[in-house]
């Protein structure tokens, strides 16, 4: 039936009948990857998933959760390692799709928590997007520079020209071991391709060059091999507020579908006969935190900055996701948000540990309440008594044994000079002992008597 909704699973194809509780749904990685409305002309043609709307679709609670867990983490963590964090705040200068192949029901998707059902960039992505920033503005120049230089030599003419570059650049970066030897090193690049290894001597003469060598070992720091792990952690990226963040439909229209699908060898041009095939796919906007963190020792700060740093080139040129080609996943208003972030945390986290405190006080100070509370009255002045002597903690020590002292004749003769050691304890403690005059002094006489002394 039109507008049928069922249950999808992507093994067992659809299951069961939901009828009128999509809408009721909060989590949105479950109501996009699972729900969808299914149309059938008829019994013959193949089902077509169609669109729903998601325009009031809202995160706040839901950041609020992450914002507070990701706050959590950098406090305590700043507080063992300080100065290890870098965090960078930017917003979208348009569109952002992050996710757009992934296995789908309706063909095209977008990243989502699976927990939480919220868009997010995958720290991967972030340190993929950097690497790749690093091997073309970084590694590229120098390797450029060089080849070049002996380019104009007459030995070099003889030589075959590398067709993949960068596959050179990243095969270097990803697999030199500077714990070997250059000749050991270059004894494993015989295993790659032609067309990314043409000649070893290429390798040769890029690795004996100082300032490309010391480049790629920056680069290992930074971003690890397979044979070690890089110094540099790449926290996933969420929008900063649940309200900024913004869902809108988009579209994409390939034009040639048979000559893009078409066998290899088959006589399929890109002719305007063919039929354009609107696709529809979802993008996001909003603000976000960027969040990178050094976790070796050795890593200076000049190295943890320039991380920073070329992170927001490569967001505000290169772009991250899907479609960078023609404008999405740029960001804009780029800036080091470490030190506010940071010391807005320890403010709000000082708060957050005095109200705390404020309130286990109050809580103790019910149950000792209510504990005096329940003590017959000459059990609760001689506990008062004590604690003003043991620990200090009763504000009006000297009323408390005056009220004991006014009471210590109802005493038995046995905890008379028990107690009156107490009142000596408490007097002697607030220098009303000796020295005093009136009132005071006739109860210090009276306390001496029935201790004994003169």
């Amino acid at each position: 039936m039109p507008g049928e909704w069922k249950v999808l699973n992507e093994v067992k194809g659809t299951v069961g009948k939901v009828k009128g509780t999509v809408g009721k749904i909060e989590n949105f990685h479950l109501r996009f990857n699972r729900y969808r409305e299914w149309e059938s002309r008829n019994s013959k043609s193949p089902q077509k998933i169609t669109d729903y709307k998601f325009e009031n679709t809202q995160f706040v609670k839901e950041l609020s959760v992450i914002n507070s867990n990701r706050e959590r983490i950098i406090y305590y963590w700043n507080r063992a390692y300080p100065g290890t964090f870098r965090i960078v705040k930017g917003k979208t200068q348009w569109r952002l799709i992050v996710g757009l192949g992934v296995s789908h029901p309706a063909e095209t998707s977008m990243k989502l928590h699976y927990i939480y059902g919220v868009p997010y960039i995958p720290g991967s992505a972030l340190k993929g997007l950097l690497s790749h920033y690093w091997l073309k503005e970084r590694l590229y120049p120098v390797a450029r520079k060089i080849l070049q230089n002996h380019a104009n030599n007459e030995s070099a003419k003889k030589e075959k020209p590398i067709s993949k570059i960068y596959s050179l650049l990243e095969t270097i970066a990803a697999s030199w071991d500077f714990q070997k030897e250059l000749n050991e090193n270059i004894k494993s690049f015989s295993n790659y391709p032609s067309d990314i290894i043409p000649d070893v001597k290429i390798v040769r003469r890029l690795m004996e060059d100082k300032e490309f060598s010391t480049s790629v070992n920056t680069y290992q720091t930074i971003f690890g091999t397979q044979n070690q792990k890089g110094c540099f952690i790449f926290f996933d990226a969420y929008p900063l507020s649940g309200d900024d963040i913004k869902l809108e439909k988009d579209v994409m229209t390939p034009h040639y579908g048979q000559y893009y699908n078409a066998k290899e060898g088959s006589e399929k041009f890109p002719t305007d006969t063919q039929f354009p095939n609107p696709i529809n796919f979802v993008t996001w906007s909003g603000t976000f935190l960027f969040v990178v963190k050094s976790i070796c020792s050795e890593v200076k700060k000049k190295l943890l900055d320039e991380v920073k740093k070329d992170l927001i080139e490569a967001l505000s040129n290169y772009g991250i996701g899907a479609k960078t080609a023609v404008g999405y996943g740029r960001f804009e208003d780029l800036s080091d948000f470490t030190e506010t972030y940071i010391s807005d945390l320890e403010m709000k986290q000082a708060r957050k540990e005095r109200l705390e405190e404020e309130k286990r006080k109050q809580e103790a100070e019910k149950k000792e309440q209510e504990k005096l509370n329940a003590m017959p009255e000459k059990e609760r002045i001689l506990y008062q008594l004590k604690k003003c002597i043991e620990e200090g903690v009763v504000k009006d020590c000297h009323n408390i044994s005056i009220e004991v002292f006014n009471k210590l004749d109802s005493f038995a003769p046995e905890e008379k000079k028990a107690v009156a050691r107490l009142l000596k304890s408490v007097w002697k403690k607030e220098k009303k002992w000796s020295g005093t005059k009136g009132k005071q002094k006739d109860r210090v006489k009276k306390i001496r008597e029935i201790l004994e002394e003169r």
